[in-house]
């Protein structure tokens, strides 16, 4: 919700944003100036999201009724009576007012994620109309836009307005903390509240063969994942606190077939990420379900789970893209963030260090010996540094143990600092990359089975298997083991209860 909307600047961000993410989110803009409602309107239906975005126009506040809008560009402050009170002079109209708690009511609302206010000090009025709404939903944000007091002394007041915003969401019923990193807190201030209780299970993902080992994902089912706003969710993933959580947000029966259709989105501590592979075979190994067709981000991905003593969860990745080999001045950098020399990098295999993808952007790297991949201590700084100039998510390291026509067994290491992720224990997209270019510079068979060893010297040994197709153009499949050790609950932005 968009309180404040002016030009509809905020709301019309967020929106498109969410379409080109394909998330399906609704968007409400409330704005009493008819001239900027009907700008927002014009720009809703020039870029095609009136099936996401509803404006409204009509002021905000604690009552319903008529009031007196008074704009005026040299600045203004709400007053009790009025929409604005002048500071210097402007040009009065008519607006509707109403409550948050009235439209939520006219418009069928349920939770709301994120609640952005931009009201010239009309905060605490806005807030105090909320009350019902903001306590139906647990997981919400709520931004405002205030003046510093420096702001206020220019203008003529003696209190900068929205001085009183903390009293005013402390009156919605508590939960909600307000959060200084986020923003400027002299103009701006961020306050959020947790759904509480979420249940969420601990999976390793990639498991060894003993059952061991792997890279624990956070996965959220979806009766669970359902009341998670997108706004809360990058928090709840900085509570699991695992390299990345998954949640499950809609499954779908195929009629007449065997088959789910299943939706996953990702969170890191740090950001929301395409697709992951480690939390993927982790969360379709913990619903034991078969012949899965999966909707990510970056498209639709077919999985399927092969059932035995050693059950194992297959997804099907993207055909293989990848770039020419890394040179120069970039790749003298990308060799002192790993601290290794040329000669140790095999450029005989595939011509070097190359980025390469079949889900997730990765620089590939082959090393010669075993001895040098174990000794590896990254630059982190740097490496995160380069991983951003290259639209990367990290850098995947290799060496070849075995390499036969009927299978090849790879050890390997990945570190992704841009993401908050010094090492993972165990990585699909990137293993697939890894084979796959490969398979184009001739080292290993299209057809053939890659093993890659990765997480041993993180204590975590994991196996990640590669299925390679006939050709470039058809994907491979990635997949291996999985293993729940337990579950439990994001209390109060804290893991607990862990089982």
């Amino acid at each position: 919700m968009d309180v404040g909307a002016h030009f509809g600047d905020t709301v019309l961000t967020l929106a498109l944003r969410s379409k080109a993410l394909g998330l399906r989110l609704r968007f409400f803009a409330f704005e009493p100036s008819e001239e900027k409602v009907e700008f927002i309107r014009q720009a809703v239906e020039d870029n095609a999201l009136g099936d996401s975005v509803t404006v409204v126009r009509t002021a905000v506040g604690d009552s319903t009724g008529d009031v007196v809008l008074v704009e005026n560009k040299k600045g203004s402050e709400y007053d009790g009576d009025r929409v604005f009170r002048l500071v210097g002079g402007g040009e009065e109209s008519a607006a509707p007012m109403s409550t948050l708690d009235e439209l939520a009511s006219r418009f069928a609302l349920g939770p709301v994620g994120l609640l952005h206010l931009d009201v010239e000090g009309w905060e605490s009025r806005v807030l105090r109309g909320a009350v019902k709404l903001l306590s139906a939903g647990e997981g919400c944000t709520v931004i405002a836009e205030t003046w510093d007091a420096r702001e206020a002394k220019r203008r003529g007041l003696e209190t900068a307005p929205g001085a009183d915003i903390d009293e005013a969401v402390a009156a919605l019923g508590g939960g909600f903390e307000r959060q200084p990193d986020l923003v400027d807190q002299e103009v701006n201030r961020v306050y959020r509240r947790l759904p509480s209780d979420i249940p969420v299970a601990e999976v390793n993902g990639f498991t060894s063969g003993a059952g061991l080992g792997g890279n624990p994902a956070g996965v959220v089912v979806p009766q669970d994942a359902t009341h998670v706003p997108v706004a809360a969710r990058l928090a709840v993933a900085k509570s699991v606190g695992f390299s990345e959580t998954v949640f499950v947000d809609a499954m779908e029966a195929a009629e007449g077939e065997r088959e789910l259709r299943i939706e996953l989105n990702y969170y890191t501590p740090e950001a929301r990420v395409e697709m992951c592979g480690h939390a993927t075979i982790a969360c379709l190994g913990h619903l034991r379900e078969v012949g899965l067709l999966l909707r990510l981000l970056c498209g639709e991905v077919r999985f399927r789970i092969e059932e035995g003593d050693d059950e194992q969860v297959f997804m099907q990745q993207l055909p293989l893209v990848q770039d020419t080999p890394l040179e120069g001045e970039v790749l003298e950098r990308l060799l002192r963030c790993l601290g290794v020399e040329e000669e140790d990098v095999d450029f005989g295999s595939f011509g070097g260090p190359v980025v390469a993808s079949t889900g997730l952007r990765d620089v590939q790297v082959l090393l010669k010996e075993v001895g040098a991949l174990d000794g590896l201590r990254p630059d982190m700084d740097a490496m995160s540094e380069l991983s951003k100039e290259l639209d990367v998510v990290g850098v995947h390291i290799g060496v070849g143990v075995e390499v036969g026509v009927g299978g090849s067994r790879y050890k390997v290491r990945n570190f992704a600092p841009l993401f908050g992720i010094d090492e993972e224990s165990a990585t699909g997209t990137s293993n697939c990359a890894l084979a796959g270019v490969l398979a184009s510079a001739g080292c290993v068979g299209w057809g053939t089975a890659v093993l890659c060893e990765q997480g041993e010297g993180m204590g975590s040994p994991s196996s990640i298997v590669v299925g390679l197709g006939r050709d470039a153009s058809e994907g491979a499949w990635v997949g291996g083991s999985s293993r729940t050790i337990g579950r439990g609950f994001v209390e109060g932005g804290v893991l607990a209860n862990v089982l």
